[in-house]
């Protein structure tokens, strides 16, 4: 499915016209347009907007802003952003190099970033891939097609102000092939370089080498840059089919940690069942749910190799336990990393059987509450039970009851014995949140979560614990009975509390509301979303709320009121009405509001709404659109 966002980008297609289309971090869509050139960018909640500069545009697809960046000219070419963030420019006629940064005016310029060395610049970008070695790493890369013929390479240096300046180094690539023109790169999935040439023989004044004549039918060519001596992505095998992995894959905080045998599987589109493992929070590998079996090569001989097979493949040994022989051996999926010529078995018999065996020791002591449980139809364990789970238990004994509808504060209410000990909310509120609440108490059978004794698990984000929760353990007092998960309506917004903007999903019934929940959005709020935006809803029903118009007096209706107020409006004098808005009003009231007040030449103002920001996802304004 293609849905139009905007259109008139440019008025021609020449090596001026617009390009280099980059999804920003911050969720900008950034492109570059040249001198010679005029748009006329129309979006579906914002009228044409004619511009005639040659600069850097960004468009944003959630508010459908568009606007100029800041100027760039003749013919910009190149955009790119590093690890942290930091924006870089370059132009392609001049061949410099830009800075991309606030001018602390409120608005963005270009900043010299290094010393020109050749020029024209068909594109431009950071190096990052741990298939090449570490000095080649954060290096800016300029591409250069006339007299150069090859890729530059600068490394870049960082100060306390956020200025940042590269520093020309050893040219990552030189060719003597008269025909290879580079004008554009990408890194791929395995970690390689990969380079066009000739893909735009108008790019950067390269229409006047379209005569060359050691041009030759060979142009438009993709060339693969590897670094000699360093493998690319690492190749497994996954239930006999051979799956490429990164190298390096970024960890619960985005640091780049080898992959694992979890995420290996997920390549392939095997789904591993875990419970305690979140790709936002650290490892622990105490569920052993992702047990997995997995094959080694065998131990080196007195000649340093591998055993082979006859074929002369490395010999691969399915790993058993030492004390018994014949017992297969698994490994905990999300905490074990690839190891060069492992194999894993993520299907096999064997483990199979580890997870019957691992569901069958979680149900135990778990109570048969299905039926009374808030989690009942978003539950882990009745899925995995249905799809990984025996259909009899060999389990006989009684089960150890624990504490049941414990108040760990005033939005959470503990179950402790449909508990499964995954530590999710407690890693959550400690490494994510920074409040080390959660612990675990006792011994045994009968350990539990608990907070600090006298001490009340109180943060503005306690509720993401309930959504991360596997089971039912952790439920909301504020829907706790409330609804059955499958009668809910679900329906995709935005939080109001502050300007934020996290996503969530509004789950409703019959035109109620019953309760919010984050939507996964990276670029915004990731998982999570605070407790004070999760319960903002509760104005929506409220029993003293307006029910009903009233006029000078006496009750009205909309039509009537509508008339009155656009015949006074109709008579009003240009300059002569003031119109005081909420800044919490959806983008369509205020874009309409702005069309009346243009018209109307009226003065403009909104109520502000300040708060106390924290160091997560709340902020100051607590309007959501004041921008």
């Amino acid at each position: 499915m293609k849905e139009r966002l905007l259109h008139g980008l440019d008025s021609a297609d020449t090596h001026h016209a617009a390009n280099n289309i980059v999804y920003g971090p911050d969720g900008y869509i950034y492109y570059q347009r040249g001198v010679f050139h005029v748009s006329n960018v129309e979006t579906p909640w914002q009228g044409p907007q004619r511009d005639t500069a040659s600069a850097m545009y960004r468009f944003n697809p959630r508010t459908f802003r568009f606007q100029k960046h800041a100027n760039n000219s003749p013919n910009p070419h190149g955009i790119s952003f590093d690890y942290w963030g930091y924006h870089y420019a370059t132009d392609g006629t001049g061949g410099r190099a830009y800075q991309v940064r606030p001018d602390g005016k409120g608005n963005f310029k270009m900043q010299e970033l290094l010393k020109k060395t050749v020029r024209p610049v068909c594109s431009s970008g950071i190096l990052s891939s741990d298939h090449f070695p570490e000095e080649n790493n954060g290096n800016f890369l300029i591409l250069n097609a006339i007299g150069f013929l090859g890729i530059k390479q600068y490394t870049m240096a960082y100060d306390d102000e956020g200025d940042v300046w590269g520093t020309e180094t050893k040219d990552l690539l030189v060719s003597g092939d008269r025909n290879f023109r580079p004008t554009d790169f990408e890194i791929g999935g395995d970690g390689a370089l990969y380079v066009s040439d000739w893909q735009n023989v108008i790019v950067g004044h390269m229409q006047h080498n379209v005569r060359d004549p050691n041009r030759n039918k060979n142009h438009g060519r993709i060339y693969r840059v590897t670094y000699e001596g360093r493998e690319l992505s690492k190749h497994v095998k996954v239930d006999g089919q051979s799956i490429a992995v990164p190298r390096m894959t970024p960890n619960w905080d985005g640091k780049p940690e080898p992959p694992t045998v979890l995420q290996a599987c997920k390549h392939a589109g095997i789904e591993i069942p875990h419970y305690c493992y979140h790709p936002k929070l650290p490892v622990v590998g105490n569920c052993r749910m992702c047990l997995v079996h997995v094959g080694m090569p065998g131990r080196p001989g007195p000649d340093g190799k591998s055993p082979l097979n006859e074929d002369g493949t490395t010999k691969i040994f399915p790993m058993q336990l030492p004390y018994e022989p014949e017992t297969p051996r698994g490994v905990i999926g999300c905490a074990t990393a690839l190891i060069p010529g492992m194999e894993i078995y993520a299907s096999s018999p064997e483990t199979k059987e580890m997870r019957e065996s691992v569901l069958e020791s979680l149900l135990i002591n778990h109570p048969l509450d299905c039926s009374i449980c808030d989690q009942a139809g978003e539950c882990k364990l009745q899925e995995y039970s249905y799809d990984h789970g025996q259909a009899e238990s060999e389990f006989e004994e009684f089960k150890v009851h624990k504490p049941k509808a414990v108040d760990l504060g005033p939005r959470i209410t503990l179950d402790a014995e449909r508990c499964i000990l995954c530590t999710r909310c407690i890693r959550f509120t400690k490494d994510v949140v920074g409040d080390d609440a959660l612990g675990i108490v006792n011994r045994g059978g009968y350990i539990t979560i608990s907070t600090f004794p006298s001490e009340s698990f109180d943060n503005n984000y306690t509720l993401n614990t309930v959504d991360i929760c596997p089971v039912g353990a952790l439920t909301s007092d504020d829907f706790r009975f409330q609804m059955r998960v499958w009668f809910l309506k679900e329906t995709k917004s935005l939080c109001t509390d502050c300007g934020s903007g996290c996503n969530v999903t509004i789950g409703s019934r019959e035109n109620k509301m019953y309760r919010y929940e984050p939507r996964q959005n990276d670029a915004v709020n990731g998982h999570w979303m605070c407790d004070s935006g999760r319960l903002n809803y509760k104005w929506i029903g409220r029993e003293d709320r307006l029910s009903s118009l009233r006029g000078l007096g006496s009750k009205t209706t909309w039509p009537t009121v509508l008339k009155d107020v656009s015949d006074h409006l109709a008579n009003a004098d240009n300059g002569s009405v003031a119109i005081v808005a909420s800044a919490r009003q959806t983008n369509e009231e205020l874009h309409l509001l702005t069309k009346l007040a243009k018209h109307l030449d009226a003065v403009t103002d909104s109520v502000p709404r300040k708060g106390k920001a924290d160091n997560l996802l709340m902020i100051e304004d607590r309007n959501t659109n004041t921008t």
